[in-house]
């Protein structure tokens, strides 16, 4: 018996699906960072609000229009808010599900259909339901739809960010040429 659950977690162990997930190395060298007199970039800040070095408040307003009230924005914020819900949903199927109902309701039957005093003229039906399930995640498959749906939210905040800095730079690029 005991060489029986030996050979089963032994079993158990080695059913592991797929590697665990690593982050690509940044293969990019620092030359696209040096100036012509070939001095690299030594500013490491990022400039989140670089429209500001123009110091124009005109600039700033179309710049504060287009966050606000550009409908792809928008639509990329609300992909972020969904994709974080699935990954909600898809945490919750780590755990338990319970689920509980209950009902009563009460029927009266037409007076044309009792024709005998055996049938009663109001039925009471009560209704108790419960259900519990879990799924034991023993191959990792949940783990996995749950680190996929992590991968999905920095996929969706990343165009997000994408598409801001491609509308930011076109209201810029049409001030400028305006």
């Amino acid at each position: 018996m005991k060489r029986l659950t030996i050979c089963f977690l032994l079993a158990i162990t080695g059913c592991k699906v797929g590697p665990n997930y690593q982050q690509p190395e940044n293969t990019v060298g620092d030359e696209w960072m040096k100036t012509e007199e070939h001095e690299p970039y030594n500013d490491n800040t990022p400039q989140s609000a670089w429209w500001k070095v123009f110091d124009d408040p005109l600039l700033d307003k179309y710049i504060e229009a287009a966050t606000c009230c550009n409908k792809e924005i928008l639509s990329a914020e609300a992909a972020i808010c969904q994709a974080r819900a699935l990954r909600e949903v898809s945490a919750s199927k780590l755990f338990p599900h319970i689920n509980a109902d209950l009902s009563a309701f009460r029927v009266d039957l037409s007076k044309n259909l009792i024709n005998t005093t055996a049938i009663p003229k109001t039925l009471s039906i009560f209704n108790a339901l419960f259900d519990a399930s879990w799924e034991i995640d023993l191959f990792g498959k949940i783990r996995r739809t749950v680190e996929l749906a992590d991968a999905y939210i920095g996929s969706t905040i990343e165009e997000k960010n994408d598409l801001l800095i491609t509308t930011l730079a076109e209201v810029a690029r049409n001030y400028m040429e305006l």
